[in-house]
């Protein structure tokens, strides 16, 4: 569903605001490009009807019509979560109480936490494709997000999960050197 917008900043005016609004960190303010990432829940519908629309195909198969028919009531979680605590409800009855219920969006927190992820997961390629081309880049994720959303315009729907500064890397590129800590705390064998 693809449930992201990159805003590519462009506008001196708001390029100034935005490095601001990353607290002045280095990346933001020598980047000759700065990219808000946004994760969305607020048009699965749309992005739905595109994969079917525009399937690379001359028709989609009717399993991916299918799929994509149904697939944005996953993430729906409906007035009052009132949708979302149906589909909990559902789900047990359906699996019985003991069985894992399915990825899905209870409530809102739930559809926020899956569109995060999934930009997350865009914005990794982003910045190793960015690589690829020879540029360099910084993942930032402190900044003020009241003002990156008032700069945006941004609805409750969306939500900024990163800054992206990206460019060529300059002599002075790199302000400190890069160090590692022991793999054993992050790589667990199980």
């Amino acid at each position: 569903l693809q449930p992201w917008t990159f805003y590519v900043v462009q506008n001196p005016t708001k390029k100034k605001q935005l490095v601001k609004a990353c607290l002045n960190q280095l990346a933001a303010k020598t980047a000759s490009e700065l990219i808000v990432c946004v994760a969305r829940t607020d048009r699965n519908d749309e992005m739905a009807k595109r994969n079917i629309t525009e399937f690379p195909f001359p028709e989609a198969p009717a399993a991916v019509q299918k799929y994509y028919k149904f697939i944005p009531y996953n993430y729906k979680t409906g007035y009052l979560n009132a949708l979302g605590n149906f589909k909990k409800v559902a789900f047990k009855i359906a699996r019985g109480l003991d069985k894992q219920l399915p990825v899905t969006a209870f409530n809102q927190a739930d559809a926020k936490l899956w569109a995060s992820k999934t930009t997350a997961l865009a914005c990794e390629n982003l910045v190793l494709a960015l690589r690829a081309y020879g540029f360099d880049s910084c993942m930032m994720e402190g900044f003020d997000e009241p003002l990156v959303r008032k700069l945006l315009n941004l609805n409750d729907q969306q939500y900024p999960v990163m800054v992206i500064s990206a460019g060529e890397r300059a002599e002075d590129g790199v302000f400190f050197p890069q160090y590692r800590f022991d793999r054993e705390l992050f790589i667990q064998k199980v």
